[in-house]
This record gives structure tokens, C-alpha cells and sequence, in this order.
């Protein structure tokens, strides 16, 4: 999470000094997810505000399921989804065929 702090000096319009207000405004990381294959790439330009990592890591699975359900597995195997920051640093990279594993299991412990 990011803390940007303003520091602004109120007045009213004759210009008499009320002193000093901090204002904080508290923003989300935003996080990119690239689509990548070893041929081809997706870029992600608008991105998501989330609050952490783990938020970014279920985005992505649910952004693989997605595209599973319209695309075939086997088309889908080379393909991986590429987590981002603001500046442009890799935070995880989260193979197709990882979500796809997961899925399988907890579909065996039901």
C-alpha cells in the first residue's frame, strides 16, 4: 500500500493563515497481469488496483479459468500470466498449467 502525504495551508479569501492540514490519502497497488506465451504476448495497460499479492494472485487464477473456458487446454498449456507492478518488475509469474493443477486437486477433495 502507498501513503502519500500533502501538507496545505488552509486560508480564506482575505488570506488569513488557519495553519497547516495534513492530508492522507491512501492508495492501492495497482497490478498488471501480461498475458505470455513463448510467441506471442498480451499486454495488460490499465491494470487493477488490489490490496495485495495474494489479492493479484487470485485475480490471475480467475483470469486463466476464464480464458479456459473459451480456449482448449492444449492451446493453452504454453501460455503463463505475467504479475506486475507499476514498475514494470515481474511480482510472480503463474503458468496456465499451475491454475489447472490446482483446480484438479481441489475438485479430488471434494
Amino acid at each position: 500500500m502507498i501513503k502519500i502525504e500533502f501538507n496545505l495551508i488552509c486560508g480564506t479569501l482575505n488570506m488569513h493563515n488557519l495553519g497547516n492540514v495534513l492530508v492522507t490519502e491512501i492508495l492501492m497497488p495497482r497490478f498488471y497481469f501480461n498475458l505470455a506465451s513463448t510467441d506471442a504476448h498480451i499486454s495488460d495497460d490499465s491494470g487493477k488496483e488490489l490490496d495485495t499479492l495474494n489479492d493479484a494472485y487470485e485475480h490471475a487464477r480467475k483470469l486463466i479459468h476464464k480464458i479456459l473456458f473459451h480456449v482448449g487446454r492444449e492451446e493453452a498449456e504454453a501460455w503463463k500470466v505475467v504479475v506486475s507492478n507499476d514498475d514494470h518488475d515481474a511480482q510472480m509469474i503463474i503458468p496456465f498449467s499451475v491454475s489447472h493443477a490446482f483446480s484438479a486437486q481441489r475438485r479430488r477433495k471434494k
